[in-house]
């Protein structure tokens, strides 16, 4: 499995990730720039199949209905975020004052433990609620992609609609109960990896 990661993009600095396999690409969070993305692609050989989000607000899905269009490729989001890609008012683009984002109303519900396919990688889903109602976490080989739940020394913030300090902590406890080390790939800032999170983040000692 090849793993590309894009600059962070967007006003709100958003990482978006390219999983290639068999000639076959997952585009994780595309916040913007759809254009983009599709030139990474087609660099590096690979047709996007399918968009993975870990969670609905508008700053990680901006360039999903576009993307859509231009590929047919599925959309996977946790079912209890599916209703952001379609309502800009629960996506907060409204809140925030952005002008919203193209709904994208072909999508597939996710659960917990759901395993996704991309050529022969298994993509393994965690529900991590908290920072939203939907939110999950990607496990892939030796990568762990956070989302907005878990950032390096960080985690993400409760004080928006759909937001909740103890589900994000009982997130926090399913993490940290991963007895296996990751690369965290997290929705915004840097990478780090699961051992020093358990051993640095404050949020991850209760």
């Amino acid at each position: 499995m090849e793993l590309i990661t894009l600059p962070s993009m967007g006003m709100m600095g958003v990482n978006c990730y390219i999983l290639g396999c068999e000639n076959e690409a997952a585009v994780i969070d595309p916040p913007c720039m759809p254009d983009v993305i599709l030139q990474k692609l087609r660099e590096n050989g690979l047709a996007l199949r399918k968009i993975l989000l870990t969670h609905g607000h508008f700053d990680h899905i901006g360039a999903v209905a576009a993307l859509v269009r231009e590929t047919n490729c599925e959309v996977f989001i946790h079912k209890d975020d599916r209703n952001m890609l379609t309502d800009n008012s629960a996506n907060l683009s409204r809140l925030f004052g952005f002008k919203g984002t193209e709904p994208c109303d072909a999508s597939i519900p996710l659960s917990d433990g759901d395993v996704i396919n991309l050529g022969d990688t298994e993509i393994r889903v965690m529900h991590t609620p908290g920072h939203s109602p939907g939110s999950v976490c990607f496990f892939c080989e030796k990568f762990m992609f956070s989302g907005d739940t878990l950032f390096c020394s960080s985690v993400g913030r409760t004080d928006v609609p759909g937001g909740c300090t103890e589900t994000l902590q009982n997130s926090l406890l399913k993490i940290k109960n991963i007895p296996e080390n990751y690369i965290v790939y997290p929705g915004h800032g840097g990478s780090t990896d699961l051992f020093y999170e358990k051993e640095t983040n404050p949020y991850l000692h209760f």
